[in-house]
């Protein structure tokens, strides 16, 4: 029996050989009909790339790689032009991997007409038998929805996030784009992409409690790692953005 919604998975990263291959096959195993894997590979040079060619023989994998290397928000982008006009678009790095093999059947239960978007609580990764447990996220507070305020907010849309093509779709593209560089942003797309959906959404979207992705925190090429306050002060100028007026319908 094929499941009602589709879902595209779109693995997006840099240099992961270590996890590549975990990653995919956490994506490819599960245990639902409906969905496909778009992986946009921001021109690896670690082996990577040479990996995820081997799972082109897959009908449901679709591989796509960068010419010149592109970022986060960049690639979000490709991957989502991509996909089915009608696909629930779900983000996962190359450097992690969803946690279950039953992710979207969970997720397949949550999209009601009245979802548009999800986030939820996820595992940090230590190493092998070093997992710790996030649980301390929550749904964002009804004065947050009511007022807008998502970017004066603490971030809590994080892993495993999901969306609407057709939400992303009403985003100005323009966002992504750093007033600093007049480039795109090379950190913190997910809250440049993620506000806006939020604030386009009205409160028409859901909080996963079941942690259904694993972070890896060993990746010395982590954000916060490569240059925290690069990081920052990208942080800062998405949350200064212009706000978006909630949508009446998609």
């Amino acid at each position: 029996m094929t499941n009602s919604n589709n879902f595209t998975i779109m693995m997006i990263g840099y240099n992961s050989g270590p996890w590549i291959r975990r990653c995919v096959e956490s994506a490819l195993n599960q245990n639902y009909d409906n969905f496909q894997v778009i992986a946009v590979d921001a021109k690896t040079t670690d082996g990577t790339y040479e990996t995820l060619k081997e799972y082109e023989s897959d009908p449901r994998f679709t591989l796509i790689r960068n010419e010149p290397r592109q970022y986060v928000s960049q690639n979000v982008c490709t991957a989502v032009d991509a996909a089915r006009d009608d696909t629930i678009m779900c983000a996962l790095d190359f450097d992690d991997w969803l946690l279950r093999p039953d992710v979207l059947s969970i997720l397949n239960d949550v999209y009601t007409d009245d979802v548009w978007l999800t986030y939820g609580n996820y595992v940090d990764y230590y190493g092998e038998n070093q997992i710790v447990d996030h649980r301390s996220l929550r749904r964002y507070p009804d004065d947050v929805i009511t007022n807008n305020a998502y970017r004066d907010d603490q971030w809590r849309a994080t892993h495993l996030r999901t969306f609407r093509k057709k939400l992303f779709q009403h985003v100005n593209r323009d966002d992504f784009i750093d007033p600093d560089t007049n480039d795109w942003y090379v950190m913190t797309g997910d809250m440049g992409y993620m506000f806006p959906m939020l604030e386009l959404a009205g409160g028409r979207f859901e909080f996963v409690e079941t942690p259904l992705y694993c972070y890896n925190r060993t990746n010395p090429i982590n954000d916060d790692k490569v240059s925290l306050d690069e990081q920052l002060r990208c942080d800062k100028n998405i949350r200064s953005t212009k706000r978006y007026t909630e949508l009446s319908e998609l």
